[in-house]
């Protein structure tokens, strides 16, 4: 009974935004869990667990992930591999041009994108209605609060760029929606990029982060792009690995000196072949010794919360940012999911007010998010990437989430974190009855 609640919730509110169309090359009435099995899962290649040595470079918001990124990729000379969650607006189509410009320079292009069950007719058609609609509003006095969505994914499946839609119902997970939520992109097996931006104009807005990354850590990304790769069915999944160790190395010492940060990282998954974030998550959490600091979009996952509340307990500063849901999905949820951390914390200061947490909400500017998906813990291990904690995320997306140990990586997001907290922050409202009861059917959805 939830998850058909939860289902007709969702669909309701965003129906049409992105829905199911077969890309599969799977036979026909094979089981797509069998076909994982039998066909798929011998292919994959091997992901390294543990950690690897690389140099980071953070990039913060619209004003460094978009024109890093797009210069990276236009400096390519092998390979460009792109997967994303959200792509549209006139940044889509800026990259389609980019990527078939490079194509015509002998580059390797491949792009994972999401769903969508519109040709290219009829995405430009809902386009122009989009247009004429914010036209009439603008004309009124009305502007949009923020722009629309508008995808450019039928438009790069259109292109001769080759595209693969992942098959999320590989993964184990129970949500009523379920969705390719990785963000990355590979440079001829030299550079990565990850994070939680989204690649699309009605997002741009929002407070997000992305790290660039040179050095061995690339090989294990570029291999879980050339996996998604293959779970999307494509064909063509020979001479996909560029990564080279020399070259690696040459490049992670010189951006090192150029300024980048030395760091180690840790790549998790959530994937049909590993769900191993919120373990490692976990565990960090538990052996944290005297900070913990959290700024993300939605926590809601009980586990997770749990883990936090222990660390407060045992005398760990815990302080928490999380989004206030004012223009999550268009609608205000007076806090949402995220009440759940807020009154559990809330009532943790009751019963012991000598421990040191607190959760504050982000002060969001009109149509924007709180979009991080940021941790640091005792200013030596950040955790960043596309994956929210909550069960959806941990179970029920494509996600791709790094954890990273080093203090001069993980004093730069504290010092974002601080400057958030400083100045972008505001105390979260009481948790009421009212606000108690928008948990419980926002629980449903997220």
């Amino acid at each position: 009974m939830k998850k058909l609640l939860s289902a007709l919730i969702v669909l309701f509110f965003i129906a049409g935004s992105l829905s199911a169309l077969d890309f599969s090359t799977k036979p026909h009435g094979v089981c797509t869990k069998d076909f994982f099995r039998d066909v798929l899962s011998p292919n994959l290649l091997n992901i390294d667990e543990g950690y690897s040595a690389c140099a980071a470079k953070v990039l913060i918001d619209k004003e460094e992930v978009f024109p890093v990124s797009l210069e990276l990729m236009s400096k390519a000379k092998k390979s460009i591999f792109f997967q994303m969650y959200l792509f549209g607006g006139n940044l889509g189509d800026q990259i389609i041009d980019l990527l078939e410009k490079k194509m015509d320079e002998g580059v390797k292009v491949c792009l994972i994108l999401s769903k969508t069950n519109k040709s290219l007719e009829e995405a430009e058609k809902r386009e122009r209605k989009v247009f004429e609609k914010l036209h009439k509003l603008e004309e009124k006095g009305t502007p949009a609060v923020k722009p629309p969505y508008l995808q450019k994914v039928s438009r790069a499946l259109a292109s001769r760029i080759p595209v693969v839609i992942l098959d999320t119902d590989l993964l184990k997970g129970g949500a009523p929606i379920k969705v390719d939520h990785s963000k990355l992109i590979i440079v001829d097996g030299i550079y990565a990029v990850t994070g939680g931006m989204n690649f699309a104009d009605s997002v741009a807005a929002n407070h997000d982060s992305m790290v660039m990354l040179a050095g061995p850590i690339v090989k294990t990304l570029e291999r879980v792009f050339i996996n998604n790769w293959m779970l999307g069915y494509a064909r063509d999944c020979k001479s996909m690995e560029f990564y080279n160790h020399a070259d690696a190395m040459v490049t992670m010492k010189a951006r090192i000196a150029d300024g980048w940060l030395e760091s180690n990282g840790c790549v998790t998954l959530t994937t049909p072949y590993r769900y191993d974030t919120r373990d490692k998550l976990i565990k960090i959490i538990d052996g944290a010794r005297e900070s913990i600091e959290l700024e993300m979009l939605i926590a809601n996952e009980d586990d997770v919360l749990k883990a936090l509340a222990r660390a407060a307990k045992r005398g760990v500063k815990v302080r928490i940012i999380l989004d206030p849901a004012t223009f999550l999905y268009g609608f205000d949820w007076k806090g949402g999911v995220n009440n759940k951390a807020v009154g559990l914390f809330q009532k943790l200061k009751e019963q012991n007010p000598k421990i040191d947490a607190e959760v504050r909400f982000y002060a969001i500017n009109p149509g924007q998010e709180l979009h991080l998906k940021l941790i640091v813990v005792d200013n030596d291990i950040v955790g960043m990437g596309s994956t929210n904690f909550t069960d959806g995320a941990f179970a029920s997306n494509y996600e791709l989430y790094c954890f990273f140990k080093g203090p001069k990586l993980a004093s730069k997001y504290l010092e974002v974190f601080n400057n958030d907290w400083q100045k972008r922050t505001k105390t979260a409202p009481k948790v009421n009855l009212a606000r108690k009861i928008i948990t419980i059917f926002a629980d449903l959805i997220f």
